[in-house]
């Protein structure tokens, strides 16, 4: 077994194991690999679709989202012509809606510049809207089978576990290691499969916490393994970006069945979830007091008065590094509200197709739930924002 360097940067010239260790991934890959709808494909741009999904993202959670994009816009040509909303209610609920808007922009990108095919080198991958350095190397390895490192959170730790790198694989130095050991791999040939297999291992196998070691195919390969401290790598010297803790305040409108949500232009609420159609919320820092700022918002909006009832319930959500405390009011119009308004501001819609049709997020999924649950129980006195701490 490979003993530690003493080096905390181990020098890719003196891995002799990195062949051995290439051909035993390649094995475990293509007897283990999950069937997934990605694989079952070479189509760059389903590749970047995927990609782009599975960021931040969990595979169970992406496949459907896949599948129905997929559908819907079947190539780049479709999801450039296609309108904005639509791309964005197709990415309903996965979150980080910059990924659907950077993916319209891409598809626009290869139209205009390169005839409506996914370019194949990494320069020109890099180029493409909202594509880092390891979505080009992704796209460029499984779709083109070039040799070309795509290394994410799993393949860091993976690799920063067999190699021992006692340097944090977010710095640059770590970074450039850790690069340069995929490097040396994919040297061994068949980039698209041994890529994937190092993702696969850092999925299933090498994981976080609980690696299982004993089911691991290049563990007579790991440094870590062979000194036993394989849970303290990858080493961590950079802190993460602190959680912040808001309250959102969302107001739920409903009439004959249907909610009313509002666009979430650019430039409005605090640059959270931009272009898309929400129960008007807006967030609070939970020390400050709740104020009638929602309240000068719909009527911006709308043009309408909106009378606040109280709180009625609450569910917890995240958004981006916020942890957020949904608040849900009942509220009404004043006056009689109207189905259709001069302008496309504002929109009814029937709370069982929710999130169908207009992009719409998952947090105005969960207060309108909330809201559908609690309607009729006869907890909602009308009041004012703002009375309430």
């Amino acid at each position: 077994m490979p003993r530690p360097s003493t080096s905390p940067l181990p020098s890719n010239k003196a891995w002799p194991e990195a062949a051995s260790l290439g051909k035993k991934l390649l094995s475990w890959y293509r007897a283990h690999k999950r069937d997934l709808p990605w694989r079952r494909t070479k189509d760059p741009y389903a590749i970047l679709v995927s990609e782009a999904m599975l960021q931040q993202t969990r595979v169970e959670v992406v496949i459907p989202y896949f599948e129905r994009w997929m559908e819907r816009f079947p190539d780049v040509a479709t999801l450039a012509a296609a309108p904005e909303d639509e791309v964005l209610a197709a990415f309903s609920g996965l979150g980080y809606y910059r990924r659907a808007r950077n993916l319209k922009k891409a598809a626009a990108h290869i139209i205009e510049n390169h005839d409506g095919v996914v370019p194949r080198t990494l320069k020109e991958l890099r180029a493409l809207p909202g594509v880092g350095e390891y979505t080009a190397g992704a796209v460029a390895s499984i779709a083109f089978d070039l040799p070309e490192p795509a290394v994410d959170g799993n393949v860091r730790r993976v690799l920063s576990r067999i190699r021992r790198i006692e340097v944090d694989p977010a710095s640059r130095a770590g970074a450039s290691v850790v690069r340069e050991s995929a490097h040396t791999l994919l040297e061994s040939g068949h980039p698209r499969d041994l890529n994937q297999a190092l993702m696969e291992l850092g999925a299933r196998v090498c994981t976080p916490t609980g690696s299982r070691c004993g089911g691991c195919p290049v563990a007579a390969e790991c440094a870590a393994f062979d000194v036993g401290d394989v849970d303290r790598f990858p080493v961590k010297t950079i802190t993460s970006r602190k959680r912040v803790r808001m309250i959102a305040q969302v107001a739920t409108i409903q009439m004959n069945g249907s909610v009313l949500l509002v666009h979430r232009q650019v430039g409005q609420c605090d640059g959270v979830l931009e272009g898309m159609w929400e129960a008007p919320f807006h967030l609070i820092d939970p020390q400050d007091n709740p104020s009638d700022r929602l309240l000068g918002m719909v009527k911006e909006w709308t043009g309408q008065e909106l009378e606040m009832g109280e709180m009625i319930g609450s569910a917890k959500h995240s958004i981006t590094y916020r942890d957020v405390e949904i608040r849900v009011f009942s509220a009404t119009l004043k006056g009689k509200p109207a189905r259709k308004l001069e302008g496309k501001s504002w929109v009814w819609t029937p709370v069982s197709s929710l999130g169908t049709g207009s992009p719409t997020s998952s947090l105005t999924k969960k207060a309108v739930r909330v809201a559908t649950r609690l309607k009729g129980a006869g907890r909602g006195s009308s009041r004012r924002l703002g009375t309430r701490g």
